[in-house]
C-alpha cells in the first residue's frame, strides 16, 4: 500500500503542470485533446501512444499518464532523480523558447 501511495503522489505531482499545460491547447474547451489540438501542443509526440482507449480524444488522465511515462524511462512507475532532472530540463527549454 505504501508503494501505491508513493506512485500516486508522484503521478499527481508530475501531472499537475501537465494538466495546466493541456488546458492551453484545449481549443474547444471539452477537457479533452483531439488529434488536431494535440498536434498543436506538440507535433513531435505520437497521439496514439497517449490515447490508451483509442477514442480519438485525450482525457486529462491519458495526457498525464502519457507525460509521466515519457519521463519514467526505466518503467518502474517511479520518477527517480535522473528522470526528474530530464523533466526539469525539458521544462526550462520550453520556457526559454
Amino acid at each position: 500500500m505504501k508503494r501505491l501511495t508513493q506512485i500516486t503522489a508522484i503521478a499527481v505531482l508530475a501531472a499537475t503542470p501537465v494538466i495546466a499545460e493541456m488546458g492551453d491547447h484545449d481549443s474547444d474547451g471539452d477537457a479533452m485533446l483531439n488529434d488536431a489540438e494535440f498536434g498543436q501542443a506538440d507535433g513531435s509526440r505520437r497521439f496514439t501512444e497517449y490515447d490508451s482507449d483509442g477514442s480519438g480524444d485525450l482525457s486529462e488522465e491519458e495526457f498525464a499518464k502519457g507525460e509521466f511515462n515519457r519521463y519514467d524511462r526505466d518503467r518502474d512507475s517511479m520518477i527517480n532523480d535522473e528522470e526528474y532532472s530530464r523533466y526539469e530540463e525539458d521544462g526550462e527549454m520550453e520556457n526559454d523558447g
